[in-house]
């Protein structure tokens, strides 16, 4: 439970009391992944499963160790252990238009726009 208070303490500047809410969920059903090294938790990502397949609802990795392949790192492994468990699809929310080259290297596939165009969502179809 430390480490999930931890991650509220660290991202509590960036985000709204709702994605604690999606935190605690994603730690209750055991659906966040952490990278540590040593007792410093350096990046996270927490999912959501529905029976329509999966959200990535949060991850981020530390600025200091940003652009060492970790967030890719959690990506991939979460993709692989999405397929093996059967999970179709995973989308994710909110991408802000900066970090599109990410996604798509990684495979994903702009889905919708908001009204703004300051973020969109995108989708990756884990069926091939």
């Amino acid at each position: 439970m430390q480490d999930l208070e931890d991650i509220g303490k660290w991202t509590k500047h960036i985000y709204e009391d709702v994605n604690n809410t999606k935190l605690s969920q994603a730690w209750i059903e055991n659906n966040i992944l952490l990278i540590n090294n040593g007792n410093i938790i350096v990046g996270f990502c927490a999912l959501n499963l529905t029976s329509k397949g999966a959200q990535l609802q949060l991850i981020r990795i530390r600025n200091n160790y940003r652009r060492q392949k970790l967030g890719t790192l959690l990506v991939e492994y979460c993709l692989l252990n999405l397929k093996k468990i059967g999970i179709k699809s995973l989308e994710v929310n909110n991408v802000s238009i900066e970090l599109k080259p990410f996604w798509n290297k990684l495979g994903f596939k702009a889905h919708d726009c908001n009204s703004n165009n300051a973020s969109i969502k995108m989708y990756i179809n884990l069926t091939n």
